[in-house]
């Protein structure tokens, strides 16, 4: 079960639409107990709900957690999930479709770097590889011993150059948040729009915070535009909890970019 408290969730009710989104601060997590009330009351006469966190995932998050209450609150409504999010999605054709190849190729390796040194733990060889090999059914494009070298190169130009580690943390953050673009834009947007279509009474979506934007304006019939690498730094729907600044990120991309050569 995961352990600790995160922020309470972002609700957006719309009576006329006829929708409430809830946005989950930390997928299963436990929340504050004073938010607890509000979020079960916005879902009173829910007709169906929509998901992001696979179904598989529920049974390690806290009982006290947004996703679960969510679902716990709207009884025996219908409850549908967003495929994008699976463990079985392939996501990397469509992560190519959009993003440069060799930034694609370090994302994973600046994630198993951030989540071990997060966890406490050490890093190693064996456990980055472990790490790449369990995803390359997710990222087709994904060679590992490609992927590896092409961050050793990275790590060498960082320590040459005398720059931080956590710069790395910042890029993967930032990929992280456009391949959830391709992704709501590519699995989610249609399925939203079918789920939407098949009720007429009021429906739930509960997704991560980041997500919220997102599927406010599909609820609401506007037009959506596809994800755009050049701009998506400046474009990007900001996290609040987490705030980056562009001119940083773009210079982080400079040196990656750099590296790379």
């Amino acid at each position: 079960m995961l352990n600790g408290i995160t922020h309470k969730p972002t609700i957006v009710k719309n009576d006329e639409g006829k929708y409430v989104i809830i946005g989950s601060i930390d997928h299963g997590m436990e929340i504050p107990q004073d938010s607890i009330q509000e979020l079960i009351r916005s879902l009173d006469n829910i007709e169906a709900l929509m998901m992001e966190a696979p179904e598989m995932t529920h049974a390690y998050m806290h009982p006290m957690s947004t996703e679960i209450l969510v679902k716990a609150a709207v009884g025996q409504s219908p409850i549908h999930y967003l495929s994008g999010n699976s463990l079985e999605e392939d996501i990397g054709e469509k992560i190519l479709k959009y993003a440069p190849q060799n930034l694609a190729e370090i994302y994973l390796p600046c994630v198993y770097t951030r989540n071990t040194l997060q966890e406490g733990q050490k890093l190693s060889r064996e456990g980055m590889f472990k790490f790449l090999n369990i995803n390359k059914g997710r990222y087709g494009f994904l060679d590992v011993d490609k992927s590896f070298e092409l961050y050793s190169k990275v790590i060498d130009y960082w320590d040459k150059h005398h720059l931080k580690a956590k710069d790395l943390d910042h890029f993967s953050y930032d990929f992280e948040g456009f391949v959830g673009d391709i992704r709501d834009f590519e699995f989610s947007l249609p399925e939203l729009r079918t789920f939407r279509r098949q009720y007429a009474g009021k429906v739930a979506v509960c997704v991560g915070d980041y997500h919220v934007p997102f599927v406010q304006d599909v609820f609401d019939g506007k037009e959506i535009q596809p994800p755009n690498w050049e701009t998506h730094i400046d474009t990007k729907m900001e996290d609040k909890f987490t705030p980056q600044d562009a001119d940083f990120l773009k210079r982080t991309y400079v040196n990656i970019e750099e590296a790379l050569k």
